[in-house]
């Protein structure tokens, strides 16, 4: 290939350029109908190589939206028979909490707080902090038509899930509890929390 100053002295000012050396000028060049491949482009690849890869940001991106910290909670088998969601999140500062538990038969969870589960993970500052739970529950096939009434109470402290069920009589059964939560995360004390690590 002819350089560039080979190409301005056959087209200076008085020259008489051959026709060969037009086609030279004219092949110095990209037409626009050319194809150019990637290793002529300079510093392409290393301009590739310093973007996030689509797929990666992609799965990244999944992985946040559905991360449920809450699948590998262990129920006591003493009072969950089945749980049929255990869902903990977290976005930014924000803490989520949503647990539909179906009741073991014959489990002694009335009348007295009892720990549903005790390996709720680390999700920021949050050990000394007890963060109560919204109780809604299902009483049992035989109670229905007895409209019996319960006092569910619930709360995350620590690594424990914490119940109390005050049933209006002795006998009454419930066949599932519903426990949902939300809480913001001081996030001033995490880093505190941080900086002492």
């Amino acid at each position: 290939m002819v350089d560039r100053n080979t190409l301005k002295n056959w087209f200076k000012t008085g020259a008489k350029p051959l026709g060969s050396q037009f086609a030279e000028w004219i092949d110095s060049f990209v037409h626009k109908e050319d194809t150019v491949s990637q290793d002529k482009i300079e510093n392409l690849q290393q301009s590739f190589n310093a973007k996030a890869n689509k797929d990666l940001v992609d799965n990244l991106i999944e992985f946040l939206r559905t991360k449920n910290f809450g699948n590998d909670l262990t129920f006591s088998a003493a009072y969950v028979g089945e749980t049929v969601v255990k869902r903990i999140r977290r976005s930014g500062n924000a803490v989520s909490f949503e647990f539909v538990l179906n009741i073991a038969a014959d489990a002694e969870l009335y009348n007295q707080p009892v720990v549903l589960c005790n390996n709720i993970p680390d999700l920021g500052e949050l050990e000394d902090e007890m963060i109560p739970l919204a109780a809604n529950y299902l009483p049992a096939a035989d109670e229905v038509s007895r409209t019996s009434s319960f006092a569910v109470t619930a709360h995350v402290q620590g690594d424990s899930l914490y119940c109390a069920i005050l049933p209006a009589t002795a006998d009454t059964q419930l066949r599932q509890i519903i426990l949902t939560g939300a809480h913001i995360i001081n996030q001033e004390n995490e880093s505190n929390k941080q900086k002492k690590v």
